[in-house]
């Protein structure tokens, strides 16, 4: 047994007003040693526990803040930099002014007309009637046709395909020494020898990728959708190859 025995004036004496009783924390406990060290133990023990779950309740809250920033992530892209409801309250708080112009076209404001498009390529359609459509319908006697009705519409036609090369091949037909036996024709010029990507694929992962920011996978699934499947390496070999030739020519200009 551990004898922690207390102060002489740790209590108060009897008969003695002298006597004074010493403050809690300098008051001395007896108790024998295998509960103090079974006390001990138990408070090391709890220690550590309560280490492990505040560095876990940490861990928890970096999760939490992840998620949470996803989620304004999600909503920024869904919802714009405003939400519905705020921007119901903006206006519901602004005040109403009588001469602040509306956005768009003025009432009474002379029109501009449709944007003349004069580079673009026309593809005609001709929409014939039927045969019951051209004839009258009590006599049966064919209408005359004088002419078309003509109306524009503006429409985008994207589509993927294979250039199928053929080079022609052609064998000697004398006896002529120092002639080749046989000749093809030259190859079609690439920008990357031995490369099954052409020109415009390149040239339209360039325009999105740096002037437009689209990432390289969304690029990569919009032509998988398209029929044509590009592996993300195929595409960033690519490009690493044809760097150098958007590198200024003369670096003392620089």
């Amino acid at each position: 047994m551990v004898n922690l025995s207390s102060p002489p004036n740790s209590f108060p004496i009897v008969g003695i007003p002298e006597a004074k009783v010493s403050p809690f924390s300098e008051q001395i406990v007896s108790l024998p040693k295998d509960e103090f060290i079974e006390l001990k133990r138990k408070a090391n023990y709890f220690e550590a526990l309560a280490k492990n779950l505040q560095k876990k309740v940490a861990d928890l809250e970096k999760e939490l803040e992840a998620e949470r920033a996803k989620n304004r992530d999600l909503n920024q892209r869904l919802y714009g930099k405003k939400s519905e409801k705020s921007n119901k309250q903006t206006e519901s708080c602004k005040p109403e002014s009588s001469n602040k112009k509306k956005r768009g076209q003025q009432v009474g404001a002379k029109g501009h007309g449709r944007t003349p498009q004069p580079y673009l390529p026309v593809i005609e359609e001709l929409h014939e009637l039927s045969l019951d459509d051209k004839k009258c319908p009590k006599c049966g006697k064919p209408f005359l046709s004088f002419g078309t009705e003509d109306s524009e519409v503006k429409e985008i036609y994207v589509r993927p395909y294979i250039r199928r090369i053929k080079r022609e091949c052609c064998v000697k037909d004398c006896q002529c020494e120092g002639v080749a036996g046989i000749i093809t024709a030259p190859p079609a010029p690439k920008v990357i020898p031995k490369s099954q990507t052409g020109v415009s694929v390149l040239t339209e992962v360039l325009i999105k990728k740096y002037q437009h920011s689209i990432p390289l996978n969304r690029i990569i699934e919009e032509f998988a959708q398209q029929g044509m499947p590009i592996a993300a390496g195929t595409i960033t070999g690519e490009l690493k190859k044809i760097a150098p030739l958007f590198e200024p020519r003369n670096r003392s200009y620089l």
